[in-house]
């Protein structure tokens, strides 16, 4: 879920931020090798030095750590993790894009079966399946009413 409690200028004071926060970089930073479009989650937080310290998977599969000074990264939205339950006929909205799984930002689709491991097949607007697990990190959906 969003953390629309915070503004622009909240955003560059690492107080504002909280442990297990997902950060989503709309910008590549050269100062931290984070790129356009990469998610990280922060790990710990040292408001006296406004620093930031974030862990990502990389391309290659690894972890990496990062510290930072939040002043430093501009255009960072900051989520809060948010447990939701889904069931089959329930219709999902994709609010950032899914490249691994062909899914445009705002694409709409209806929740077809759920197995007993979490996975989903989900039916899309545009009349296309396509299957979602629980283990893809870098997927955000809201429950449409």
């Amino acid at each position: 879920m969003p953390r629309q409690d915070l503004t622009g200028a909240d955003r560059t004071w690492a107080a504002q931020s909280q442990v297990n926060d997902v950060l989503l970089y709309s910008r590549t930073s050269k100062e931290t090798g984070i790129d356009k479009g990469e998610y990280a989650r922060v790990k710990s937080v040292d408001a006296p030095n406004n620093l930031l310290t974030v862990v990502r998977i990389d391309k290659a599969g690894q972890m990496q750590e990062h510290t930072y000074d939040p002043r430093r990264q501009q255009g960072v939205s900051i989520y809060r993790e948010q447990e939701k339950a889904f069931s089959v006929g329930d219709r999902i909205q994709f609010t950032a894009p899914a490249n691994e799984l062909k899914v445009a930002n705002r694409e709409l689709g209806t929740i077809q079966s759920v197995t007993d491991d979490g996975r989903m097949a989900l039916r899309w607007i545009a009349a296309e399946t396509s299957a979602l697990t629980p283990r893809h990190t870098r997927i955000w959906t809201t429950a449409m009413p």
